[in-house]
């Protein structure tokens, strides 16, 4: 987006097809204008694709606690496969 943005005087515009003209030209050219009346700043019209960003969806992530994986890695090495059926009593219990 360019820093000076193109005013454009609205008491000029007296039809829909003068409106649908600027606003057409907006989208093409993706330069939003300034819209003045009597010199004065009334609005901007800027194209919805500029205006408008999506956002990135959020992945939610495994919790960090109470899962089986975490409680077992955080077992010593010995003995997991004991260890690992306790965690997953402990989880039953939780849930």
């Amino acid at each position: 987006m360019s820093k000076h943005l193109t005013p454009v005087d609205i008491s000029t515009i007296t039809t829909y097809s003068d409106l649908l003209r600027l606003v057409e030209e907006v989208n093409t050219t993706k330069q939003p204008r300034i819209l003045k009346r009597d010199h004065e700043t009334m609005a901007m019209l800027m194209a919805i694709g500029s205006a408008v960003k999506p956002k990135k969806k959020r992945v939610p992530r495994e919790s960090s606690f109470c899962t089986e994986r975490t409680m077992v890695a955080m077992m010593p090495p010995r003995r997991k496969w004991a260890d690992k059926t306790m965690a997953m009593i402990a989880l039953e219990h939780l849930f």
